[in-house]
């Protein structure tokens, strides 16, 4: 089962597009239409991409503001962003009250 998700927030047409490529893309796909489905769907999940067109205050979060892309670029954006997240994740120890940034 794949570990990284990708959540498509308010964006049907880019979550068709990106569901066909699910396999090759290796991510699960999902798409999420409201904010209390997208609340409850984060809080289950560990390694996590949402992408939308609407800035929100959520974290993990890619901003699709532009009006033409390529679909490769955009695949390049997904994968830099799950990494950039992962690497963040993994570098923040948290021991009793204390954190440990393991990047400095």
């Amino acid at each position: 089962m794949n570990n990284q998700n990708l959540i498509i927030y308010q964006f049907k047409t880019l979550y068709q597009i990106l569901k066909e490529l699910e396999k090759d893309l290796k991510l699960n796909v999902i798409e999420i239409e409201n904010k209390q489905m997208l609340e409850s769907k984060i809080r289950n999940l560990n390694n996590y991409l949402i992408l939308t067109k609407k800035k929100s205050s959520f974290k993990n979060q890619l901003f699709f503001n532009f009006s033409s892309i390529t679909i490769l670029k955009l695949i390049e954006k997904i994968n830099v962003e799950l990494m950039r997240n992962q690497f963040n994740d993994q570098s923040n120890i948290y021991i009793n009250n204390y954190l440990i940034n393991l990047n400095y």
